[in-house]
């Protein structure tokens, strides 16, 4: 990640993979995983600007998030799988 600087409103995410098992063994069904998406932000860039103003980004690096399935570009950057998308995209952070 040394080579890749993220800019204005992108963020760069690795997706956690969906647990298959709830923690006392019930198989989880496809279903319910497949809609929505969480990742650990590993870059952010400086934010938005609007109107001339930068709007900073409310993200950082090491929050986990949750966007839809079907949003960003899916990269391989190095030997990680990761997605950019724009900040906008990203439904909320996990605390």
């Amino acid at each position: 990640m040394k080579n890749y600087k993220a800019l204005f409103d992108q963020v760069v995410v690795k997706p956690i993979k969906p647990k298959e098992t709830t923690d006392s063994g019930i198989i989880l069904s496809v279903k319910m995983t497949d809609k929505i998406e969480k990742g650990e932000v590993l870059l952010v860039g400086a934010g938005l600007v609007k109107d001339g103003v930068l709007i900073p980004s409310q993200v950082k690096i090491g929050d986990t998030v949750a966007f839809p399935n079907n949003v960003g570009t899916k990269v391989k950057l190095g030997d990680i799988d990761i997605i950019i998308m724009r900040e906008g995209e990203v439904y909320g952070i996990y605390e």
